[in-house]
């Protein structure tokens, strides 16, 4: 996808949020909103891309998109920019389970292996249901983005 979206000439600040609901039999990534609050301004040529971010998750699951209950689970996650956006470093970074649809929320261990980024959960005795993953983050800038995805995965009983 793609937008533009005019802005006055003099800098200023802005939060763009986008979510995705899915409803019928669909039984995964439910919900999905990502926020991003940023400093931006016209430029001369017109456009630019905008220095936000998005995370995704790719733990490791069997052919029905499940793990399993009941253990500590790595989930490995890239952060990616849009192409051609000034890159600002990331000075903070957290990452939350729910095992309720996103009611309460667990902290994850973040740990960062070279380039490789990783979360670490803590699965819940009993399979059945599902995870939720959100991320926050804010860069030097100030810019920040929040994403949750409500259902991401299935857990099985062992």
């Amino acid at each position: 996808s793609f937008a533009t979206f005019p802005v006055p000439p003099a800098p200023a600040d802005y939060r763009l949020e986008v979510e995705s609901i899915r409803g019928g039999q669909a039984q995964l990534s439910t919900r999905v909103n990502l926020a991003w609050t940023f400093r931006s301004e016209t430029v001369p040529d017109g456009f630019a891309p905008l220095s936000i971010t998005a995370v995704r998750f790719t733990p490791s699951l069997d052919d029905r998109n499940a793990a399993p209950a009941d253990r500590f689970t790595v989930v490995p996650f890239d952060v990616s920019r849009q192409e051609g956006a000034t890159v600002a470093t990331i000075r903070h970074l957290d990452v939350d389970a729910s095992f309720d649809g996103g009611q309460t929320w667990h902290h994850a261990l973040v740990v960062r292996i070279g380039e490789r980024v990783f979360a670490l959960l803590r699965h819940p005795r009993r399979g059945g249901g599902t995870v939720s993953l959100r991320a926050t983050s804010r860069d030097r800038d100030g810019n920040t983005m929040e994403q949750t995805i409500v259902d991401a995965y299935h857990l099985r009983d062992r």
